[in-house]
């Protein structure tokens, strides 16, 4: 991909623990530059309701891949998924 900063990952499990349902809400809604992020994240508040924002904050959390979702060697990062 050409975009700089590249996108957010949504299918880090990692990053999906690290967030709340209401900054996810807060950057759908605000976009990127409203949150003092990237301003190539456009803002949705305007045009989705304040219903429609949560069904997609709750449409992002089933994105997050669990460990076992991709085996090593499949595009997994080395030691993905495993036990150290």
């Amino acid at each position: 991909w050409n975009l700089d900063p590249k996108p957010r990952d949504l299918s880090d499990a990692q990053y999906q623990r690290a967030v709340t349902d209401e900054w996810l809400a807060e950057i759908i809604a605000q976009g990127g530059r409203g949150v003092s992020r990237s301003p190539l994240m456009p803002a949705w508040g305007h045009t989705l309701t304040q219903e429609q924002i949560r069904e997609v904050t709750s449409f992002v959390r089933t994105l997050a891949r669990k460990p076992t979702d991709t085996p090593e060697g499949e595009g997994a990062p080395a030691g993905f998924g495993h036990p150290e």
